[in-house]
């Protein structure tokens, strides 16, 4: 089968190793390249989690009320009562 594709291709056997090293490594390195992005959005959206939460606290703790809260951080009544 590679030798028809070499020939069909008109290239020879090395040219056929290269390319298909080349595909070989384009697809690794979009998978590292894809699993580097979901890590990095994953800590992204844990870090913006955290920090609604931190920030409805302390709304809590100033005397806010809680649909203020709610307004301001998209957090539900649930959520703010049990911080």
């Amino acid at each position: 089968m590679k030798l028809k594709y070499c020939e069909k291709q008109k290239m020879d056997s090395t040219q056929y190793k290269s390319g298909l090293q080349e595909r070989i490594f384009q697809k690794l390195f979009i998978s590292d390249s894809l699993k580097y992005y979901r890590d990095l959005k994953n800590v992204v959206d844990t870090a913006y989690e955290k920090g609604k939460k931190e920030i409805a606290k302390k709304m809590k703790m100033k005397g806010f009320d809680i649909d203020t809260i709610i307004e301001f951080t998209g957090l539900t009544a649930e959520e703010i009562e049990n911080l």
